[in-house]
């Protein structure tokens, strides 16, 4: 059994992860805004996890959680950077808006990294697990602050990386696709391209469990790639038409 740190658990790929890590038997640590919906696996499974509210984008609920797990004797083996927030561009630049996006998807899973290094280097293991997207690589017309976001934290941790290969610290990266989650609504044809939370959650826990590194799914994506710059923007933006 392995203890797993978790943000972001309230629906969609958080979610899902924490859901199959209970019901293989490992003991997962679960924060979210929300609260965590009502599952039979959380009912048939109430010693092999904990859930707390914490708004990633503020310090002293940070503060609370961390205090909180010294108080129950809980250091991860692994942590799950999931938090993440999504929008499309505003017509106008505002880098206001900018500000905000980077606040959780940025600060919201480096200040974890800060807080558990020490730990981790201390006891010589630990393995951080960062949820990017395929947006880091690729850009995509009115996702330029979704992207920009997930681009920096990718390589905060690749450089992390690099400076911790000796100290039995890990970084994983993980650079989704379309999930059908309500991040991707937006998207006409999420529907027919993305892959289901159940299915991407098998697949990072599998990648996660056999070492970690770099994953980047569907592969599709990546290969059609250099035919969709092609395509001219104004077409791509009726497919990721604004509210």
């Amino acid at each position: 059994m392995k203890k797993y740190f978790i943000t972001g658990v309230s629906r969609g790929l958080g979610l899902e992860l924490m859901k199959q890590l209970i019901a293989r038997g490992d003991f997962v640590y679960g924060i979210s805004r929300k609260e965590i919906p009502e599952d039979p696996v959380f009912t048939t499974s109430k010693d092999k996890w904990i859930w707390r509210s914490c708004d990633v984008t503020r310090d002293d609920e940070t503060m609370q959680t961390i205090e909180h797990q010294k108080s129950v004797n809980f250091l991860p083996d692994i942590v799950i950077l999931n938090t993440g927030i999504f929008c499309l561009d505003n017509d106008e630049f505002y880098w206001a808006d900018y500000q905000k996006i980077f606040k959780v998807n940025c600060e919201g899973a480096l200040k974890w990294v800060e807080y558990y290094l020490p730990e981790f280097k201390e006891r010589e293991s630990g393995h951080f697990v960062y949820i990017s997207s395929l947006s880091a690589k690729f850009s995509s017309p009115l996702r330029s602050m979704y992207a920009a976001s997930k681009a920096y934290t990718s390589m905060v941790f690749k450089y992390l990386k690099g400076s911790y290969t000796s100290t039995g610290i890990q970084f994983t990266q993980i650079f989704p696709g379309l999930i059908k989650t309500d991040m991707s609504a937006d998207f006409k044809f999420s529907g027919i391209l993305s892959c289901s939370t159940l299915k991407a959650a098998k697949k990072i826990l599998h990648f996660i469990d056999s070492g970690g590194g770099e994953l980047c799914f569907p592969c599709w994506r990546i290969l059609i790639q250099p035919l969709v710059a092609l395509i001219p923007v104004k077409f791509l933006v009726k497919l990721m038409p604004k509210d």
